[in-house]
């Protein structure tokens, strides 16, 4: 199954800019070599260590909302999900980006299905292992993530909100946009909890053969043109 996110998509488009600028700094050491006075060769030049981590640029966009909390997940989403990223790669995103961003797409395993909406239109199962746009993922091939929302980088587990949308003739999941977080037993089980916990808004359940952004604008009171 593929998933695209990008959780809001105008015409295959997010409406532009993203989270903040700057990121992660790497330090480097050297070690200096010493010799006994008169005695044997002198020490090689130490080899210069490369950062291994690098910064992760901000994309600007201006998302519908930014979904971090429960309430949000429960009345835009359809799941709740704790996924391992287990593999990514470079793609032709779905929709437009400048020259100097490339697309990205993250193989996750799902582990835990926390909540689903009991109107979800696309089912989701524990060990399914699913594909999901999380364009633009690199910027001159430097690692990026739109700003307001989380890198997910492979061998690490996150929470995550899938909601249902309509592209292309076809039914498909995204994720709702700032619902990404880090994900431990201690959260999983917190938040499992305060969503059982929570009550959806009827007039916001997802409805098949309807992107998401028409269900926002929907319910917003807006027409689309």
């Amino acid at each position: 199954m593929l998933l695209s996110c990008p959780m809001v998509k105008i015409m295959g488009r997010w409406p532009e800019s993203k989270w903040f600028s700057g990121v992660v700094a790497a330090a480097v050491l050297g070690l200096v070599g010493v010799t006994g006075c008169g005695a044997g060769p002198p020490a090689e030049e130490p080899e210069e260590i490369t950062p291994s981590a690098e910064a992760t640029e901000e994309i600007p966009i201006n998302p519908y909302i930014i979904a971090q909390k429960p309430q949000q997940w429960v009345d835009w989403g359809s799941h709740v999900i704790a996924a391992e990223v287990v593999a990514e790669r470079e793609i032709e995103p779905s929709y437009y980006l400048d020259a100097d961003l490339q697309g990205r797409e993250v193989d996750l395993a799902l582990e835990e299905v926390l909540w689903s909406h009991p109107q979800a239109v696309t089912p989701v199962t524990v060990s399914q292992t699913v594909s999901l746009d999380v364009s633009p993922g690199w910027s001159n091939d430097n690692p990026a993530v739109q700003e307001g929302d989380t890198r997910m980088d492979v061998g690490d587990t996150y929470l995550l909100t899938l909601a249902d949308s309509y592209d292309d003739g076809e039914q498909d999941l995204i994720c709702l946009f700032g619902s990404v977080s880090e994900a431990d037993v201690g959260t999983v089980a917190t938040v499992k909890k305060e969503l059982s916990e929570l009550v959806s808004d009827p007039d916001r359940a997802p409805m098949a053969g309807e992107a998401w952004d028409a269900r926002f604008m929907r319910t917003r009171g807006y027409e689309r043109p």
